[in-house]
């Protein structure tokens, strides 16, 4: 989580939302390790979009496992 706190705010939008428009499995889960689960973490006009990628995360937990044991979710 330390290391999502250093990345530039632009960048992590990026990911956001290139994970919401990816349907790759293996790239999804690769921008998913740039995630954050935390709704703190973005601005209110990516809240929206930071829950829809929250819950793709949780709800396919095998793809997502490293970000889920890094954030405390597993």
């Amino acid at each position: 989580m330390e290391a999502l706190s250093d990345l530039p705010d632009c960048y992590q939008d990026a990911v956001l939302t290139a994970f919401l428009s990816c349907e790759d499995p293996g790239v999804r889960q690769d921008l998913s390790l740039w995630v954050s689960l935390d709704p703190l973490v973005y601005p209110d006009d990516l809240q929206i979009a930071q829950k829809r990628a929250k819950d793709i995360i949780l709800a396919d937990p095998e793809h997502h496992s490293r970000l889920l044991q890094r954030s405390g979710h597993r």
